[in-house]
């Protein structure tokens, strides 16, 4: 029986793989590496099921027909910080 988390990682693969569209795609952000300080101009993002699944420069292939796509026009992206 496959457990939940291995449904979740499944679902965030496919979509990565462009095998399933994203639920949320965030493009032309600017992505804040916390790590390292750098930032990384021209990003996008695709989330499925609330949970990152690509980060890229180009990630129309994780766009279908019921994608939600949002231009962020160069604002910026951090990790970690989230509105309720």
């Amino acid at each position: 029986m496959t457990s939940t988390l291995s449904r979740s990682i499944l679902a965030l693969n496919a979509v990565a793989m462009g095998d399933k569209k994203a639920d949320l795609v965030l493009k032309n952000c600017k992505l804040v590496n916390v790590y390292t300080r750098e930032i990384i101009p021209q990003t996008e993002i695709a989330i499925v099921n609330d949970r990152i699944a690509f980060v890229g420069s180009d990630a129309s292939h994780t766009i279908g027909t019921k994608t939600t796509v949002i231009d962020l026009e160069s604002k910026y992206v951090t990790p970690g910080f989230a509105d309720p």
